[in-house]
C-alpha cells in the first residue's frame, strides 16, 4: 500500500452519532469489508479527491467516519489525571463558567478540612474540578457551605455549574488530537469541538473547518 497512507486513521461512531473510538485505516478497511459498520465519510486527498485502496484482489475507498449499527456500552471508566479532569469540565471553570482562563484544580472540599476530621479525601472524581485561578483563589481553603451567598468575579453565584461525577468515556479532546488537514472532516462528528481547539493547540481547525465548509457550498 502507499505511503501516503500512514498515519490516516478512521473515526467509528456509536449508534447514537457520539464518537466511540478511533482506528487505524487498515482496521477500517476490514470492518467496511465485513460490514459491520456504514461508512458515513469517505478519506479524501488534499484535492478533495477520494483516496482509494487497491490490491491485487480488492478496491474500496478509503473510509474516514463509520458508525457501529447497534449500541456499543461505554462502560470503561476513564484514569483520572489533571488533563482528563479539564477534559470531564470542558476546560471550564466550574464556578464562574469562564472558558478562556488559564486552569488550576479546586479540592471541593479543602485539604484543610479533610486534615482536621481524619477523614479519607474521597474519590478523585469526586472532589475536584477545574477552577480559573479568580475563583480558586476567592474559594482558598473554604467549603461550598462557607461560600453560599458569596458571588463570583462575574456575578455567578459561587456554586457548582456541574455536578463532578467521573467521567465515563475520554473526552472530546482524545479525537481532537487526531484531526489533521487530512481529516478535517471528522470535526462534523465531535460535539462542542471549537470551545477545546485552543486549549489542545489547535485553533487552526477553526478556519481549516470554515474554508471546507465554503468548498462543499461551492460544489
Amino acid at each position: 500500500m502507499s505511503s501516503t497512507l500512514d498515519g490516516r486513521r478512521v473515526l467509528i461512531l456509536n449508534s447514537d452519532m457520539r464518537p466511540l473510538t478511533a482506528c487505524n485505516w487498515r482496521r477500517g478497511v476490514v470492518m467496511v469489508l465485513e460490514g459491520t459498520v456504514i461508512v458515513l465519510e469517505l478519506a479524501r486527498d488534499r484535492g478533495g479527491n477520494v483516496v482509494p485502496i487497491r490490491s491485487t484482489n480488492m478496491s474500496i475507498d478509503l473510509p474516514s467516519v463509520v458508525l457501529v449499527p447497534s449500541y456499543v456500552k461505554m462502560d470503561d471508566g476513564v484514569r483520572y489525571s489533571r488533563y482528563n479532569l479539564y477534559q470531564r469540565d470542558d476546560f471550564t471553570c466550574q464556578y464562574c463558567g469562564d472558558e478562556e482562563a488559564e486552569l488550576t484544580v479546586d479540592h471541593v472540599r479543602p485539604k484543610a478540612d479533610i486534615r482536621e476530621t481524619g477523614d479519607d479525601e474521597g474519590p478523585l472524581w469526586r472532589n475536584r474540578v477545574t477552577a480559573c485561578q479568580r475563583c480558586n483563589g476567592q474559594k482558598a481553603n473554604r467549603s461550598l457551605e462557607e461560600m453560599r451567598g458569596e458571588r463570583t468575579w462575574n456575578g455567578r453565584p459561587f456554586r457548582l455549574i456541574h455536578d463532578p461525577r467521573p467521567p465515563d468515556k475520554a473526552g472530546v479532546s482524545r479525537f481532537l488530537r487526531l484531526v489533521n488537514r487530512n481529516n478535517i472532516e471528522w470535526l462534523d462528528y465531535l460535539p462542542n469541538w471549537r470551545r477545546v481547539a485552543n486549549r489542545v493547540g489547535k485553533s487552526w481547525l477553526i478556519r481549516a473547518h470554515e474554508e471546507r465548509a465554503g468548498e462543499v457550498e461551492d460544489h
